[in-house]
């Protein structure tokens, strides 16, 4: 889960090597389909513009967006029915009201 600041450079990093470690590493940009032309993060001109539109975006469909990525990332082939999720910066806050489906 990106920070403020949405998903950047170093939130993309952070997911490459959380799969170069072996992991299944999904990284969502909460800002696609909002930005110009129907963009992503990375159609914003300025970082103010994707976080102001961040800003305006409800909790629960922050929340839906994560947990779309997250059962995404479960149904690959090699997921073991082991999951986590990882918050940066005050989408950390989000790690724990996702709606996480407990498997033992």
């Amino acid at each position: 889960m990106h920070y403020d600041a949405g998903l950047d450079d170093l939130q993309r990093a952070i997911a490459d090597q959380l799969a170069t470690d072996g992991f299944i590493a999904v990284a969502p940009d909460l800002l696609s389909g909002l930005g110009p032309k129907g963009g992503n993060h990375d159609s914003f001109p300025y970082p103010d513009e994707a976080l102001r539109t961040l800003a305006g975006m409800r909790p629960e469909e922050a929340l839906r967006r994560f947990g779309i990525a997250f059962d995404y990332g479960m149904k690959f082939p090699r997921a073991n029915g082991k999951g986590a999720a990882l918050g940066c910066g005050l989408e950390g806050r989000a790690v724990f009201g996702l709606p996480l489906k407990r498997r033992i």
